[in-house]
């Protein structure tokens, strides 16, 4: 009976993370649906289907082993995809985030050599 109770959390923890992952690519999408988007919005699908299909057939006792390793690698595959993209992501903003900073810098020194070329 216990064993049943573990597998229920388990459930609901990957439904956790299944919504994690929709308000995320969901949120990117506000900013454009680049390359990165795309990878993670391929992989919250594919982990969805997998997870909703693997608890329907564990609500309906379907136990074949094939299609649990297939439904599985479906999961697996989506999670690894979401990874990915969210992987691109990260290091587009931080390129991003480094010429806004490389910019900054660049208007700091004109504006002050037109100070000193004013007080000159």
């Amino acid at each position: 009976m216990e064993h049943h109770w573990f597998i229920a959390f388990w459930h609901l923890g990957m439904f956790l993370v299944l919504a994690a992952q929709w308000i995320g690519f969901l949120g990117l999408a506000k900013t454009g649906k680049n390359q990165e988007w795309w990878c993670m919005a391929a992989g919250t699908c594919l982990a969805t289907i997998g997870r909703l299909s693997g608890s329907i057939f564990y609500v309906f006792t379907i136990s074949d082993p094939y299609l649990g390793a297939i439904i599985g690698g479906l999961s697996f595959l989506g999670m690894i995809l979401f990874a990915v993209g969210f992987a691109i992501h990260g290091n587009r903003t931080s390129r991003i985030r480094g010429h806004i900073i490389d910019l900054e810098l660049m208007n700091l020194a004109q504006a002050r050599e037109l100070e000193r070329l004013r007080n000159s």
